[in-house]
């Protein structure tokens, strides 16, 4: 057995983007030779409570070269009156430890009726909108 430890890397940025009412923050990225884990915080700021989309709010993780990881899977939880979020979201790993990672958040859009329901593309694929203003890359060093 090899020992993997050295290609880990554990990164507490704590770094913040705003957009309108939502702080989204990157609390912790942890890279190992299994997967990928982000963890995240999403405030809302006016203290609403999540509701269609951003209670489905994902978020597609990125090499330096573009190369987008897979979600395997996560767990959330509401706090302050479901007015704050924080998820734990596990991903493929990387191929070797990226110089940096481009955390891209977005919202799935959604039928007008019946409500509740994703808008699908031709491939049966939910249709998601990328929020540029909470996008981030962070350098892993």
């Amino acid at each position: 057995m090899k020992n993997k430890i050295a290609d880990t890397v554990t990164l507490q940025p704590n770094i913040s983007r705003q957009y309108n009412n939502i702080q989204f923050t990157v609390e912790q990225i942890k890279v190992t030779p299994i997967t990928t884990n982000i963890t995240t915080r999403i405030i809302l700021t006016d203290n609403s409570p999540f509701t269609e989309p951003w209670l489905s709010m994902g978020k597609d993780i990125f090499d330096e070269r573009g190369h987008k990881l897979t979600s395997l899977t996560g767990e959330g939880w509401h706090e302050n009156n479901g007015s704050e979020q924080i998820m734990d979201q596990r991903f493929t790993p990387f191929e070797s430890v990226p110089t940096s990672i481009t955390i891209k958040p977005y919202i799935h859009l959604f039928k007008e009726y019946p409500k509740g329901e994703y808008q699908m593309d031709e491939n049966n694929e939910p249709i998601i909108q990328y929020i540029p203003e909470l996008e981030m890359t962070i350098p892993i060093k």
